[in-house]
């Protein structure tokens, strides 16, 4: 049997970034600064009007879905079809992770229980989640996911 190992080459590395934080301070704007961004928007925040200037100016695109396996899909095809985007924008990633546990835990509910017992739930939507993060990780491209900021509660936590 033949070794499969090849001799290194050099290439140029991808940014793999995560934005988080609260509403208004800047992730949208900052990450659809970088080259020819393709947008997917989970919110449809790239309407707004000082969004859409950005975007044509980097003759970047935009997708709208709150679906994850459309998300998936869109994932799949940039990773396999030509074309000119160097940066995939997911704006924000909340809205689909927390659809996809909702999802999650409805195909996990029978007899008359609601499918979070020992956060099963959270468990399979992770597990979709690796998948995506997988397909991303090997996108000869900027990857940029944005997140609201976690929600405090109580008194100083």
């Amino acid at each position: 049997m033949a070794l499969k190992g090849k001799k290194p080459v050099k290439t140029e590395k991808r940014l793999k970034a995560f934005f988080y934080g609260m509403a208004g301070v800047g992730k949208t704007t900052a990450a659809i600064q970088f080259p020819n961004p393709y947008v997917i928007d989970t919110e449809k925040g790239s309407v707004n009007d000082q969004y859409v200037d950005i975007i044509n100016k980097n003759q970047g695109a935009t997708f709208h879905t709150t679906d994850f396996d459309e998300l998936l899909s869109e994932i799949t095809s940039l990773l396999t079809e030509k074309h000119h985007y160097k940066t995939v924008i997911i704006d924000p990633l909340t809205k689909i992770y927390n659809d996809l546990v909702n999802s999650c835990a409805i195909k996990l509910s029978k007899d008359n229980k609601d499918g979070t017992e020992f956060g099963r739930h959270y468990s399979m939507a992770n597990k979709k989640i690796d998948q995506l993060m997988n397909l991303l990780v090997r996108l000869d491209m900027n990857v940029i996911i944005t997140s609201h900021g976690k929600v405090l509660y109580g008194k100083d936590m």
